[in-house]
């Protein structure tokens, strides 16, 4: 499935969803979307869903802010969600399920990265996803 995400998608505003997203939204050019495919990432159809999108008239797949960040830490796109525990996300519950979708990536080349950045940003939070379901994690501070 065909859609829309990355920084344009985060900059969206979505009235049902408690996450402020990021507040760039004068700056994004929304004119030619970024299109990704649910087919070619780990996280398939979580947290899309179909609704408007600028200079498109009619409704296409949006991913939600969780969905964002994800999709932009699976690209390495790590400077652009910096700060999103309480910047981008700020919901606890939406945060500590963006963790155990992390969790789909352990296998990826870029893993030791990501649980990095991630600990730094998430902390405890972070380890206790990891112990929950059962990532040895003080082996990937030894490898640093």
């Amino acid at each position: 499935m065909r859609y829309i995400s990355g920084i344009q998608a985060l900059n969206m505003h979505y009235t049902n969803q408690t996450t402020p997203g990021d507040w760039h939204g004068l700056s994004v050019d929304f004119s030619n979307p970024q299109w990704y495919y649910t087919e070619q990432s780990p996280f398939l159809d979580f947290d899309i869903e179909l609704r408007k999108f600028p200079g498109i008239k009619e409704k296409v797949y949006v991913a939600n802010h969780t969905r964002a960040c994800l999709d932009l830490i699976y690209e390495c796109k790590y400077s652009v969600i910096a700060g999103m525990k309480n910047t981008l996300i700020d919901d606890k519950l939406l945060n500590e399920l963006l963790l155990q979708k992390l969790l789909l990536l352990i296998k990826d080349n870029n893993f030791q990265v990501i649980f990095n950045l991630i600990l730094k940003e998430y902390r405890l939070d972070w380890i206790n996803v990891l112990e929950k379901n059962g990532v040895i994690w003080q082996n990937l501070i030894l490898n640093k």
